[in-house]
């Protein structure tokens, strides 16, 4: 399987085929039992836990289903925990602040807890944290899986334009047809296989 840069991608599949343990090996939370993956022309079988926390921090965005946020964090903190872990710049919010507009957040929610914020503004939040060290590759485990209609698309859209407007690679892991709609192309996988 291959994936080009700025593609948006759709990992399709029934429960249990295999969908969120492909995007965990891309992700390199997983290491294969077999096979290599390629990211950037680097085989990550190779590589030392240190350059694979240096891929992960500046070269993979991952955003979830449940959002994995900090729950004593408010939502600036949130996006600025990664950009911190990768430049030790504790006190400049700029680039989460920018994150976070980015996403279209107004900074009058900045300062919320995620228990103080809707599973739409939270979902923002989480996708800030994922675009906020500048990743080329951004993984998503059902993004739309816990919200609404309407919220639910405007986050697709967000996605999309992140692909479309700023040459992301976006590699989306759904059950929902109408949502694998906004992908340029579908993967399909059955009992851990790719089919396209």
């Amino acid at each position: 399987m291959e994936i080009h840069p700025g593609e948006f991608i759709a990992i399709m599949g029934p429960s249990g085929s295999g969908k969120s343990t492909l995007l965990n090996l891309m992700g390199c939370l997983d290491v294969p039992n077999e096979g290599e993956i390629w990211i950037d022309g680097n085989s990550t079988g190779t590589m030392t836990d240190n350059q694979l926390t240096d891929l992960r921090l500046n070269t993979l965005g991952f955003v979830f289903q449940y959002f994995n946020l900090f729950p004593l964090f408010n939502a600036l903190n949130n996006v600025h925990y990664p950009y911190v872990t990768r430049t030790g710049r504790v006190h400049d919010t700029t680039r989460a602040e920018e994150a976070l507009t980015d996403v279209g957040l107004p900074d009058n929610f900045w300062h919320h807890r995620p228990n103080q914020l809707s599973g739409g503004q939270q979902q923002r939040v989480a996708i800030a944290r994922a675009l906020v060290n500048d990743p080329a590759i951004i993984l998503c485990d059902e993004p739309t899986g816990n919200l609404d209609t309407k919220t639910g698309t405007a986050i697709l859209e967000l996605l999309s334009a992140l692909s479309t407007r700023e040459g992301r690679t976006i590699v989306m892991v759904t059950h929902d047809l109408k949502t694998a709609g906004y992908a340029d192309r579908i993967i399909r996988i059955v009992d851990g296989k790719v089919e396209g």
